[in-house]
């Protein structure tokens, strides 16, 4: 997106570009589970047009995490996800192997995420809040396969960049 650019509203584009926040996770009676720094970048693989609307959207979070057991020493603290997202009017829906994920725009500010991760069948749930053009709320919780919450995250972001470098542009 470019802020001085007509205004044309064109669904997720007010996704793009890097974001730097935080992560806190809570149980489900409200205790903080986990907090750290998190970083999204996001930018357009094929960005949707008038004479073309599929577009296809480029996710990635690295997301830093204190207070986590069972994960490597070498990968301790670190969350990475990554996917691209084929993009229809106001509907998404993932283009990964290992997560089925859906969006939709309810109105241009406000987005909601149903995804599943495989194989480990968790799911979570997520709306992203936009309380302007360069802050972003995101909450929902990640339900168990017995349909349990077992985490409610919690994140907020402000945008630092609308463009994403070449350089951190990948193919997956």
């Amino acid at each position: 997106m470019n802020p001085s650019a007509p205004v044309e509203h064109i669904p997720y584009d007010i996704m793009v570009g890097i974001w730097v926040g935080t992560a806190v996770s809570f149980s489900p009676t409200g205790e903080q589970v986990s907090s750290g720094q998190s970083r999204n970048l996001i930018y357009w693989h094929k960005r949707p047009t008038r004479d073309d609307p599929e577009g296809v959207l480029h996710f990635r979070q690295d997301q830093g995490q204190e207070g986590q057991v069972g994960v490597p020493a070498g990968l301790q603290g670190m969350i990475f996800s990554e996917y691209d997202l084929t993009v229809t009017g106001k509907h998404a829906e993932s283009v990964s192997p290992s997560l089925t994920l859906i969006g939709v725009e309810t109105r241009p500010d406000v987005y909601h995420f149903d995804g599943t991760e495989k194989p480990s069948s968790f799911r979570w749930y997520n709306s992203h809040h936009f309380t302007t053009e360069n802050e972003r709320h995101i909450m929902g919780p990640v339900v168990n396969p017995a349909g349990k919450i077992g985490l409610i995250l919690v994140q907020i972001f402000t945008r630092v960049s609308y463009e994403v470098e070449e350089k951190y542009h990948r193919a997956l």
